[in-house]
């Protein structure tokens, strides 16, 4: 397992409600335990698709931008490590030499032996569905090569979440955009993490190729109350 520096670990632009959502104030309980579990193992290591579905207010949405805020950091190409860690010795070697500069040379010094600066921080990317139909949409049918880069855009990220897919009517063009962006998560083996209502019967019923791509990951479902319904009762 990579070793964890908190300063390293993933920024996720995120609105207000979702700022505050985090594995350790996710309320755990014999419905979703399973669920929780799954998710946590998988912020450390995410690998392929992520398929978290159940009824609004189950606590999907939580555990997926739990995920995005928890993941690991990423180890730097050798290429990249080999460059950094000249730069760090010519800097400690730089400031041994000169007087009065022990304080700097001893810091960067524990710097280099901390490890700390062979990873950078994991990037990931929170996307509601309905936007990314939306940016799409916005192209007009020639502008082919614009929807593709915006789709290549996303694989930059180490992990995206596609949250409450299958809320749109799902007309033709939109199960294109769908299956363009699995696609293309699935053949460059890119991490997913997709919320969603429906499960992949259902999502296999409208787009067969979207949900069998899908299924070769983790499918958990949620079997849970809606909480905000519930907290609402309890007031």
């Amino acid at each position: 397992m990579v070793r964890t520096y908190p300063e390293l670990l993933s920024g996720v632009d995120l609105t207000p409600i979702h700022r505050k959502m985090s594995f350790e104030n996710f309320e755990v309980t014999k419905r979703n335990r399973k669920a929780y579990e799954i998710s946590k193992e998988y912020s450390f290591n995410p690998e392929g698709f992520l398929y978290l579905f159940g009824k609004t207010g189950c606590g999907k949405t939580h555990l997926a931008v739990s995920i995005l805020k928890s993941l690991s950091p990423i180890l730097y190409p050798k290429n990249v490590l080999t460059e950094k860690e000249r730069q760090l010795c010519d800097l400690i070697e730089h400031y041994e030499k000169i007087k009065g500069m022990k304080k700097e040379a001893d810091c960067h010094r524990d710097f280099y032996e901390s490890d700390q600066w062979r990873y950078r921080s994991a990037k990931g990317f929170f996307l509601k569905s309905f936007h990314y139909i939306s940016r799409l949409s916005d192209y007009s049918g020639y502008e082919a090569i614009s929807k593709m880069n915006y789709i290549n855009s996303l694989k930059n990220y180490d992990c995206i979440v596609l949250d409450d897919f299958g809320m749109e009517k799902f007309t033709e063009s939109v199960k294109h955009y769908f299956y363009m962006l699995i696609d293309e998560f699935y053949t460059g083996q890119k991490p997913m993490i997709i919320t969603s209502n429906r499960s992949i019967v259902e999502i296999n019923r409208i787009m067969p190729g979207v949900a069998s791509r899908i299924a070769e990951g983790k499918v958990i479902h949620l079997d849970d109350i809606d909480h905000r319904i519930n907290k609402g009762r309890n007031q």
